[in-house]
């Protein structure tokens, strides 16, 4: 594996039936150089935020924010450059994708199919991840509380910086 789509979202609810992605964001990754080759971030366009308490996104902000379909176009034009898409709970984000995202590549789930430092369960939540990168880079958290808040970015360039290593052994 040479390249990996590190993608998260964020959306109004749990439900992909009911409920829409607000933000999406992802990292184009070389396994190969050890680098992220692009990164892209966007609000989506949506009327309202039932989550606002829990992902922080004021809907005002949203009613600015492109079109899904723009912000889903970008993500699958670098998708195309990826050999799989990674995320954290993978079927969680994988549901709320449009079908060109979702059968573009295959998925990896980094709380299901990796081993994470310090994991002391099957499936560690993002804070025992971000415990075990942080004491494994032997570094402070540049900004405390950033990487146990939703907001992907922050903990997007962490999992880029180390995923080197775990994805080359998937």
């Amino acid at each position: 594996m040479k390249r990996v789509l590190i993608l998260d979202t964020e959306t109004t609810g749990l439900d992909p039936a009911t409920d829409t992605v607000v933000e999406v964001a992802s990292i184009l990754y070389s396994v190969t150089h050890a680098t992220v080759l692009a990164a892209y971030s966007s609000l989506v366009r949506a009327e309202g935020n039932a989550a606002e308490a829990v992902n922080r996104i004021p809907p005002a902000a949203l009613a600015a924010a492109p079109s899904a379909a723009a912000v889903w176009a970008s993500i699958q034009a670098t998708a195309e450059h990826a050999d799989a898409i990674l995320a954290h709970n993978a079927s969680f984000d994988r549901s709320f994708a449009p079908p060109e995202i979702r059968d573009i590549k295959p998925w990896i789930c980094t709380k299901d199919d990796l081993q994470w430092p310090k994991q002391t369960r099957p499936s560690p939540s993002l804070a025992v991840i971000r415990g075990g990168l942080l004491d494994r880079c032997a570094q402070p958290e540049p900004h405390p509380g950033t990487l146990t808040r939703h907001g992907w970015a922050a903990f997007a360039v962490v999992l880029a910086v180390i995923a080197a290593g775990y994805v080359a052994a998937v």
